[in-house]
């Protein structure tokens, strides 16, 4: 079974069973989470797989999942969201950008272990941020660009939201130095299907209908139509 991809899906109470950790970090550092199985195999596919009874993954027979290779913030924030979803993704925990740098990376995390619901909510917590602080994720155009595939739904909104509402003032000299020309031709490509009177503002953004165009769901599937 696919994980969800909408929020009307709950975990069963059978999942709050068998306990597995998760270990992040490398000696004499590593962090260790307590996490329940049932509750990782109903979210991640990949988890869905690594810690079936038949799989080969050492992880199924051990109960041990190593993520030395991952951020130890990241692995706490997603192990938050598993148990209070939403709740767990506060902009008072960060300064400033680095909320919206938290998200980005959150959704590299989330499609990497394949939780939908959870690349979703950061796609939707980052157009709340927007329109709460009226700022444009400018600052985190490289690290998507960088980082993120171009079917990316966190990378398309962004460079979106950028290239709509806040592209003007990138193409001056000053700051066009700043971004390399991948992502500026990427800006002028959103930039130059626009439409002078599409051009975005808060309550814009604000309205955006986010699914299904930034959201990531199976065949068939939508926020509004299981």
């Amino acid at each position: 079974m696919a994980p969800p991809s909408t929020s009307d899906k709950c975990p069963p109470s059978s999942a709050f069973d068998q306990n597995i950790q998760i270990k992040v970090g490398a000696e004499p550092e590593i962090r260790t989470f307590p996490v329940h199985k049932g509750i990782l195999v109903f979210y991640s596919g990949y988890f869905e797989g690594a810690l079936r009874p038949t799989s080969a993954f050492s992880e199924a027979a051990t109960g041990i999942v190593d993520f030395s290779d991952e951020d130890p913030a990241i692995v706490e924030r997603f192990v938050h969201w598993l148990y209070v979803r939403k709740g767990a993704l506060n902009a008072e925990d960060y300064d400033g950008d680095f909320f919206m740098d938290m998200l980005c990376d959150l959704w590299v995390f989330a499609d990497r272990r394949q939780v939908p619901l959870l690349m979703n909510d950061t796609v939707d917590t980052m157009r709340d941020e927007i329109v709460r602080t009226w700022t444009i994720p400018t600052r985190q155009l490289s690290y998507l660009y960088e980082n993120h595939t171009a079917d990316s739904n966190m990378r398309r909104f962004c460079f979106e939201v950028v290239g709509k509402a806040g592209v003007t003032g990138l193409l001056t000299n000053k700051k066009r130095s700043v971004y390399n020309k991948h992502v500026l031709w990427e800006l002028l490509k959103v930039a130059w299907n626009r439409e002078l009177q599409d051009y975005w503002r808060k309550e814009d953004v604000q309205a955006l209908e986010l699914c299904p165009r930034y959201h990531h769901h199976e065949e068939g599937m939508t926020c509004k139509k299981p």
